[in-house]
């Protein structure tokens, strides 16, 4: 009786200890885990960024250029991108009207870019939007004037039909 008593209370003792030590180690590794992921996305969205970065630097130098000589040189900087970073699958820019054609004298109204890749083909389009007012969603970037990170959103853009896509 007294060593059957003693044995359950022992062996109900390391249970519930071994439960609380596996506990608290799966505790630690997905702190562990979730601190690793973390860094390693905000590593991966930094590299983005330094290109997203490089090319609004780029994109000042469209005025140096003959004609139409700046477009060809953005699409193909877009598609040497895509190809050196193969989780890129697409770009899409747009420029005001009114900083492209002197003779456009709305505030409203863009030209864009697009590039994608596609079936291992690389495809671009040049197209015109917001001809009749900017959206309410490119309205906010366009005021905010400073870098923004926006949520995720699917948009038809060019060639791009229901693409999810940030800004």
């Amino acid at each position: 009786g007294t060593a059957a008593i003693i044995f359950i209370i022992a062996f109900g003792y390391i249970t519930i200890k071994a439960r609380q030590l596996s506990k608290e180690e799966a505790i630690k590794i997905v702190d562990s885990n979730a601190k690793y992921y973390a860094k390693e996305l905000e590593r991966k969205l930094g590299e983005d960024l330094v290109i997203a970065r490089t090319l609004a630097k780029a994109f000042l130098e469209y005025k140096n250029f003959e004609g139409e000589e700046w477009k060809e040189m953005f699409v193909n900087m877009y598609k040497n991108i895509i190809l050196d970073n193969k989780h890129i699958t697409a770009f899409w820019n747009s420029w005001e009207l009114y900083a492209l054609d002197s003779t456009w004298e709305k505030d409203y109204g863009r030209f864009s870019i697009t590039v994608k890749q596609q079936n291992g083909e690389t495809l671009h389009q040049f197209s015109k939007r917001s001809l009749d007012g900017d959206s309410k969603r490119y309205k906010v970037y366009k005021e905010a004037v400073r870098e923004l990170i926006n949520d995720p959103y699917i948009e038809n853009v060019g060639f791009m039909e229901k693409d999810l896509m940030t800004t």
